[in-house]
């Protein structure tokens, strides 16, 4: 527009927006430079176009997108939507260039090779010679550590794959990162295969794990070859233990690599690409489609293993009770790192690993901030509640590893890009509703028990008594009132029913229908059986005295004196009970 125009000529569109047919102006849309008074419309750097309506965006490494005009917003040596693939025998560059491949473009490969193939040697290794009863502390936590610490990085790589645009020097760690999802680009993997194609990548990293645990087997028979005068059968745990630790170690990097075809990204333009082959436009072209049923099929292997997990961890107790030591050797890898009592947690942990990996394909990111930080919050209340790793020290790393990466999702939101602030809203109302909705429910059950605790009291009887002096009396006398239906509840004994110190009183008051106290010689001079009497005495339960030969009522000068007779009385301080009470 012009003021005072007198031809249509003279009238331009302003700055931001561009010019259509019959005279009209139109905002320009994200990744567009529209100048005022021109015509030509050119791409923003870290955009691609080959036509300048169709805009695309460069995520991950913008710097292969240089901008310019549509159709030459490619860095040297890129082709393809968001110019996302190498010339084929090109290999990606740093700087988002591609340059021809050389004999220095394999050595990465190499070496890591190499290492991996070390890596497996000596896994194998310290499986086939493992013995438990050798094992000590310090071995157990090195080997959980190092675990613990894969796992980190792993969970770190999936972080790196959300759409966000990290700033130096974090953007460089998460590059890093991102070699444990077996980044092509970062591998120079192009230089092998021969074609920088996405499809072509997408079956390299495919094959890269078949390869992995192909050469797992080899390793395997070679052992055995060499070490074990080819005893493949007697050896199979070592195989089988090998292979577990394998999956189990890597199982976030293998979930993710499978379903990389489903992780799409929006751009400008409406249409969705694959994160990792932005070549790719999601459920549009026949290649994204095969990648997918490929994936699809892929992602069998993780969920047989996690079900195979499910039905050894069933089978454990029949096989324990039967005396089996060979199948605790096999599956070492679920069991060796958790406490007896707590083995099951092994599927809490691939089951975590497995939805921190599925998380990366939610289309908001938001939401996949949001839900990882959930299940990460929830791994770290149940790893605070039952301390499942076998060294109490692991269950410290666990946790503090957690909260650090959660920490770290909380920092990623500074870096969101144009989500709906109503979107993001109405998950603030649902984590607000669902705290009420917890906090509720719990004030209601409280109060319902307290008000009906003295209906609905578990114990008859419980019986207070010194152990030294009246523990197999209270044995005796526990069994005898449970004989014969004399009780319609149970009886407390603190050997039996103790399971936790500081509910000893609350047993005493709220629920047990009467004490007895059997008086021996030295039932006074026990601060604890003190307290289950003086909780009685404040609750009004009726008081049962069973008096023993030795015993004698305590004197004057004793009760006068009594913290000095009994200094170990003010442990009961805190449990709001003073000497006076005593």
């Amino acid at each position: 527009e012009l003021l005072g125009a007198s031809k249509l000529e003279q009238c331009i569109c302003k700055g931001g927006t561009r010019s259509l047919p019959g005279g009209l102006c139109a905002s320009c849309s994200e990744g567009m430079i529209c100048e005022e008074g021109s015509s030509e419309i050119l791409i923003k750097a870290g955009y691609y176009s080959v036509s300048d309506l169709d805009i695309f965006r460069c995520f991950g490494n913008a710097k292969r997108c240089v901008g310019g005009r549509p159709g030459e917003t490619c860095a040297v040596g890129r082709k393809g939507i968001a110019c996302a693939e190498c010339l084929d025998g090109w290999a990606a560059q740093s700087n988002g260039e591609c340059k021809p491949c050389a004999g220095g473009n394999l050595v990465p490969v190499v070496l890591i090779g190499l290492a991996g193939l070390a890596l497996l040697i000596l896994v194998y290794y310290l499986i086939d010679k493992q013995d438990y009863a050798k094992q000590g502390q310090a071995t157990l936590l090195f080997a959980m550590t190092l675990g613990l610490l894969i796992t980190l990085m792993q969970q770190l790589s999936i972080v790196s794959l959300f759409a966000l645009e990290w700033p130096e020097p974090l953007r460089s760690c998460m590059r890093v990162m991102s070699v444990f999802m077996l980044d092509m680009e970062a591998l120079e993997i192009s230089c092998i295969t021969g074609t920088g194609s996405a499809v072509g990548n997408f079956f390299a990293k495919l094959m890269i794990i078949i390869v992995w645990f192909a050469l797992l087997g080899v390793v395997h028979c070679a052992f055995v070859t060499i070490l074990h005068q080819r005893k493949f059968k007697e050896r199979m745990a070592s195989l089988i233990c090998g292979v577990g630790t394998v999956f189990l170690v890597t199982y976030i990097s293998i979930v993710s690599t499978v379903i990389g075809p489903l992780r799409c990204l929006s751009n400008p333009n409406g249409r969705r690409t694959v994160h990792e082959y932005q070549s790719v436009i999601c459920f549009e072209k026949g290649e994204h489609a095969s990648m997918v049923a490929i994936g699809l099929i892929a992602m069998l292997a993780p969920l047989f293993f996690l079900a195979w997990s499910c039905t050894v961890i069933w089978q454990l107790p029949a096989k324990m009770r039967q005396g089996d030591a060979l199948y605790l050797r096999k599956y070492a890898f679920l069991f060796a790192r958790f406490r007896p009592g707590v083995f099951w947690y092994a599927l809490i942990h691939i089951a975590r690993s497995l939805i921190f990996a599925v998380s990366s394909i939610i289309p908001s990111i938001v939401c996949q901030i949001m839900m990882t930080q959930l299940f990460l919050c929830t791994s770290s209340v149940l790893v605070s509640l039952l301390f499942p790793w076998r060294v109490r020290f692991a269950n410290v790393l666990d946790i503090t590893m957690t909260v650090a990466i959660t920490m770290l999702l909380s920092t990623s939101a500074f870096f969101v890009e144009g989500e709906s602030l109503e979107s993001i809203a109405w998950i603030g109302s649902v984590i607000l509703v669902g705290l009420l909705a917890t906090a509720f429910p719990v004030l209601g059950f409280s109060a319902y028990k307290h008000f009906t605790r003295a209906a609905h009291k578990p114990f008859s009887h419980f019986i207070c008594h010194h152990k030294a002096g009246a523990g197999s009396f209270a044995r005796l006398l526990k069994m005898c009132l449970c004989q014969g239906g004399r009780v319609d509840k149970r009886v407390f004994i603190d050997s039996d029913d103790l399971t936790d110190l500081e509910l000893i009183f609350d047993y005493v008051g709220s629920q047990s229908d009467r004490l007895v106290i059997l008086c021996s010689k030295d039932i006074f001079s026990r601060p604890w059986c003190m307290g289950e009497m003086c909780f009685a005495m404040r609750n009004v339960v009726q008081t049962v005295r069973v008096i023993f030969p030795d015993f004698s009522p305590p004197s004057t000068e004793f009760i006068d004196a009594y913290d000095q007779y009994v200094p170990d009385v003010v442990c009961l301080a805190s449990r709001g009970l003073g000497v006076a009470d005593v």
